[in-house]
């Protein structure tokens, strides 16, 4: 079977109404995990307002904040970070 990326954003998309990942989200997450897909959250916020949710999802992927300005592996300290801002 083929591997696919999966880039998933927080607001409006993964998080509910109330700020929380759904039981249905995680468990459709933890399913295209275990079939080899890689999983990644890719959104707009700030580090500090997203980490929260990787570590609630147990990934151990890199992590995409502020639009794509900051691209990082939270749990890899090996992993260069890119930091690459507009303006």
């Amino acid at each position: 079977m083929k591997k696919h990326l999966i880039a998933l954003d927080l607001d409006g998309t993964l998080l509910t109404s109330t700020q929380t990942i759904s039981t249905r989200n995680k468990r459709a997450i933890d399913q295209v995990r275990a079939l080899g897909h890689t999983v990644v959250i890719a959104t707009g916020r700030p580090h500090r307002a997203s980490i929260d949710y990787y570590h609630e999802l147990g990934l151990d992927t890199p992590m995409v904040n502020f639009n794509g300005a900051l691209l990082h592996h939270p749990t890899d300290k090996n992993w260069e970070a890119l930091h690459s801002p507009l303006g």
